[in-house]
């Protein structure tokens, strides 16, 4: 049985749940300031291990792929690597968590996130325990999106539903909605 403990680290105070499983963590972003930075907050969390920082996600091996659950992603790279992602972490381990970080909420990007298969979507300008809640939401529920971005997607989701006449209103669907369908999905919407 696991018990919770009141923890002391540099005059800070936090609550640890010894029944929570280890998080294992990959960083993965091109800024050596901002990995190193979540790095020295992350690390007094204990039940989140960093097995990877690193500013590419083609530099994992498969030994860490194997041991890492949730990967945190800069979108840039996500856009970069979307073949690597794909191929490496995605196909042959549908259980790991992808998590999109990035510094604005612009729709192409969002669309590509959740196209690319994230489970999250954080931005960088969270507070530090707003963000590791979300963290820990991803990881034990299966996901979780900022709400500036769910803003994004709710509306593109409406914009989607409406009906006029049993047809989709087309004209106010946003441009990066219309190319998530595929030419087949477009034409049945149409009818």
């Amino acid at each position: 049985t696991g018990y919770i403990k009141l923890m002391r680290h540099k005059d800070r105070k936090f609550f640890c749940d010894s029944r929570r499983k280890k998080m294992k963590i990959a960083i993965i972003d091109q800024q050596h300031i901002f990995r190193e930075g979540l790095e020295r907050l992350i690390e007094v969390e204990a039940d989140v291990k960093i097995v990877a920082s690193i500013p590419n996600v083609s530099e994992l091996t498969e030994e860490q792929i194997e041991e890492i659950d949730l990967f945190l992603i800069d979108i840039k790279e996500i856009e970069n690597e979307k073949k690597f992602i794909n191929q490496h972490i995605l196909k042959n381990h549908k259980h790991k968590k992808l998590v999109a970080l990035s510094n604005d909420t612009n729709k192409p990007a969002i669309t590509e996130a959740v196209l690319a298969g994230c489970h999250g979507f954080l931005l960088k300008e969270m507070s530090y325990p707003s963000f590791i809640k979300a963290v820990r939401t991803i990881f034990e529920e299966g996901g979780y999106i900022h709400p500036q971005v769910l803003r994004h997607l709710i509306d593109d989701y409406r914009d989607l539903s409406k009906a006029n006449n049993g047809a989709v209103n087309r004209s106010n669907i946003s441009k990066e909605t219309k190319r998530i369908c595929t030419s087949r999905e477009n034409e049945i919407l149409q009818l």
